[in-house]
Order: structure tokens, then sequence, then C-alpha cells
């Protein structure tokens, strides 16, 4: 986990103060896909991301500008507005990943880890609402703004205004929504779309009916690239029994999904959702867990059990009765769940507090738009709005 100084809770619409202190020192290294990193040394210390104190060359008082010449203020990130709504964005999102990011398309641009991380910091500060700081995103990745039931949400996204996708990296999709009274201190994820049939169209569904704060989808199908990831397990996701891919976004650091997801594990207390699918008729329709091997009770993932099982689906519990031989979907080396479990290396080794991650495997009738309001359901009676 990053170890930044930072306060124990963080809203959408707070965040940039801290980013603007935490980001002071980031990495500034020219890594390819990121461009022009870094800004203005102007000032009392109040950079963007990536900003390294003003030794940008060329922006600041670093080397190769002119010390006598002052900088110029920082460039803002404003936010167009985009001419379609959040499920329909994601939805052209979602299709265009099924045509060219399909398995062993190799269409994910591996970045290296100083890139991920100076993208997903970027990435943070577009999605804060005050729209001042820099935020010197990749060319193919725009910020937009739109309203979902009436809160004001920014979306991070390879796409133009007009909601059409222009992928180059395939680093993924990102949206916040600006907290207010009935919004939820919620993430939702995606890191299986198109692979996890429907889950690329019932994670924002969720997300937008129960007015969660925090949304984040993979850029590709798990299986696209055929480089390895490095990280424990094996899966027959893509073919026969074999390491996890590189594009596999919960089984993989190297995906810019797994950055932001490491960021928001340190700079919110917000849980985590995040939703799967499985044909395995040895599963139950909904395999609940949160990581760690074992069954807590009281936890979020047992209060979405006990939710979803109300609404009269088979539920299983893993660390009560799960995993089995047949049915072994528990999570245990989910690279997102360890990392917010505080594992010193989510690739390879678990964590110790696996109170905010949720996993849920899903047959097909709880992907459906039937299931989907039931899942939606389950999450508005788990957790409150503000």
């Amino acid at each position: 986990m990053r170890s930044l100084p930072l306060a124990a809770t963080l809203s959408a619409i707070s965040i940039v103060a801290v980013l603007q202190v935490a980001c002071s020192g980031a990495d500034t290294s020219s890594g390819a896909p990121l461009g022009a990193r870094g800004g203005s040394s102007q000032g009392s210390g109040n950079n963007g991301p990536g900003n390294n104190n003003g030794k940008d060359p060329g922006t600041g008082t670093g080397a190769g500008t002119d010390p006598g010449t002052p900088s110029p203020p920082p460039a803002a990130c404003p936010a167009p507005a985009l001419s379609v709504g959040f499920t329909d964005a994601i939805a052209n999102i979602a299709n265009d990943i099924g045509t060219a990011a399909g398995p062993s398309s190799n269409s994910f641009k591996v970045p290296t880890a100083a890139d991920r991380d100076s993208f997903v910091t970027q990435v943070m500060t577009a999605l804060v609402f005050d729209g001042s700081e820099k935020c010197p995103l990749p060319a193919s990745y725009h910020v937009f703004s739109l309203t979902d039931h009436g809160d004001e949400v920014r979306v991070v996204a390879e796409m133009d205004a007009t909601g059409k996708p222009a992928p180059k990296l395939f680093w993924g999709t990102f949206a916040a929504r600006k907290q207010g009274k009935g919004t939820r201190d919620l993430i939702v994820e995606a890191p299986h779309p198109i692979s996890d049939t429907n889950t690329e169209t019932q994670a924002p569904a969720v997300w937008s009916t129960t007015r969660s704060e925090w949304f984040l989808l993979a850029g590709t199908h798990r299986c696209a690239n055929t480089g390895v990831s490095g990280c424990d397990g094996t899966t027959d996701a893509c073919g026969k029994s074999a390491p996890f891919r590189e594009s596999d976004a919960a089984h993989s650091t190297k995906t810019a999904f797994w950055g932001m997801h490491d960021l928001l594990s340190d700079q919110t207390t917000a849980p985590f959702l995040q939703l799967h699918g499985n044909d395995a008729t040895s599963c139950p329709e909904a395999l609940v867990a949160d990581g760690s091997g074992t069954y807590t009770a009281t936890g979020f993932a047992a209060k979405m059990a006990s939710e979803l099982a109300t609404q009269g689906h088979t539920v299983g519990k893993c660390g009560s009765g799960y995993p089995t031989t047949k049915c072994d979907l528990c999570a245990l080396d989910n690279v997102e769940g360890r990392e917010t479990a505080g594992s010193a290396d989510a690739c390879t080794a678990m964590g110790s507090d696996y109170s905010r991650f949720i996993h849920i495997e899903q047959h097909s009738a709880l992907r459906s738009a039937t299931g989907t309001q039931q899942v939606a359901t389950a999450v508005e009676k788990v957790f409150a709005a503000r």
C-alpha cells in the first residue's frame, strides 16, 4: 500500500487538498504514454499531481528553464459536459472492449509502475469537483461531467464528448459522484468486463441506482494480453489452466485499475464492491466473499449474503461451507482484496484486514436486469446513504 500522509476519511470534494501535498514529490520520469507531467514551481508549493516540487524541465525553475523567467500558473482541469448518460457511456465503452480488446488482442499497453502510479494520481485529481488543479492526462484520456440522479458526476475515459470510445492505452474508465445527501460511500468495481458477461453493464447500473461515489471499470477483457501477471494462482478462464494474464485486473498489479483501487484504499475509508460472474453449476447463484478465507457474520460481505438470500437466491458464504473442490471462487488471490487488506505485496501475499472488501460471484440470473436491481436493493439496505 502507498505510504502517504493522508487523513483517514476523504471525500471526492476534499481529496484534492491532500493530493497537492502528497504528490509534490511524485515521480516525474518521462515514461512514454504520459507525456508531459509536472507543472509550475510558482507559489507556495501547492503543485498539481506529478509536479516534483517544480523540477519539471521547461515548465518550472529546474533544468532547461531560465531561472529569471516566471513559471506560468498551472493549467486547470476542465470537464466539458458529456452528451450521453452515464450508463450509456459505459455501455459504449464496454462494446468497444468487446471488439477491440478481446482475448489475445494484446490491446492493453502495459505501463511502468511509475507511469501507472502517476496516471492514477492524475485521474484522482481530474475526478475532484474543484476543476482548478492541473491533471495532465495521457492524450487519449479526457475528463467529462454529467448529471446522474441529480448528482454531479465526473468521468475519466478514453472517449470523446459524444460518448464515442477512442482507446489507445486501454487503461480503464473511472468515475466519481459528488458527495451529497443520499449518496453512498461505496466503490463499485467491474474488473472483468465482457469476460464475466453483463458485469460491464451491471456494475454501472448498480452504481447509478445506489448513487455510490466511486466507479472503476477495467480497460480490457481479462484475457486480452498473452503476457503473464506474475501474481499467485492460475485460471482456466482463457483456455487451459495457466497463470493469470497481465491484463486480468483482479489478478494483476500492472493495471491502472489496480493502481486506482490502491489509491482509493489509502485515501478513503470506503468499502469496495467487486462484481463477478460465473456459470459453474457447482457454485450457488451468489458466492460472497471478503477475500480472507474466513466468514465474519457482522461484516459487509455477510450482510450482502443475507440480503441476497432474503430475495430468494441460493447464496454461498466463503469461509462457511466454501470454497469446495468444485467451487473455489473465494477471491483468496484477488489483488484488490489483498491490497485493501494491507498486504505488503498484493501479487504474492495475503493481507490481514478484509473488512472493506466484498467480492460477489454471480450466476447469469443475478446479472440480468432483474438480478441487477436485486443487487442494487441489497446494496441500499447494507450501505447507508449519507
